[in-house]
């Protein structure tokens, strides 16, 4: 299985490095890459979600198909951790996957 991620914000410069906490702050965008079918990921986003935000379901994950017709039919957020979630793609039928995956904290002045 061959699934790829590749940061898109903060600005990573060699991949595939992840980004700090201080570079992390509230968003966080990574562009998935699948050619095989499916599977589990796990992404490092770094932002550091206490206990008490992880269970008011933060962060908060969107996930956009960048490629019609895609191998992976739908990707499923199966655990969030204080700097990581994971993912597992369910395979479909077609090309190869790409899927944006955006995390977001709301700002503190937003809650």
């Amino acid at each position: 299985m061959a699934i790829t991620v590749a940061f898109e914000h903060p600005v990573i410069l060699a991949s595939p490095a992840v980004p700090t906490a201080l570079q992390a702050k509230e968003t966080v965008v990574a562009v998935l890459t699948d050619d095989n079918g499916g599977g589990a990921v796990t992404i490092t986003h770094n932002m550091g979600i206490s206990v008490a935000d992880l269970a008011a379901g933060l962060p908060i994950v969107s996930i956009e198909r960048m490629l019609a017709g895609s191998l992976v039919e739908e990707y499923i957020v199966t655990a969030k951790a204080a700097n990581t979630i994971a993912l597992n793609a369910v395979a479909g039928g077609g090309a190869t996957a790409s899927v944006r995956v955006t995390m977001r904290r709301p700002h503190s002045i937003g809650r």
